[in-house]
């Protein structure tokens, strides 16, 4: 009997030790702030937002010229 207890109390601080462990936790991906350039003139504004630059790898540029 004493052996049997000694069995199940083993089986429970096993059980108990494995559900504690929890998953591994992925990290969200971060998302890199976007860079704004404004530049004007009497009558012209040009407006450019864009990625910071990371050597090779592609970025988009949004550029926006407006004649005031």
């Amino acid at each position: 009997m004493k052996r049997l207890t000694t069995v199940g109390m083993s089986l429970v601080v096993a059980f108990s030790m494995a559900a504690c462990g929890g998953g591994v936790v992925e990290q969200a991906d971060v998302e890199m702030p976007t860079l704004d350039v404004t530049a004007w003139t009497d009558t012209t504004e040009l407006f450019m937002e864009y990625a910071p630059l990371v050597a090779g790898e592609e970025v988009l540029f949004a550029v926006h010229l407006t004649r005031l």
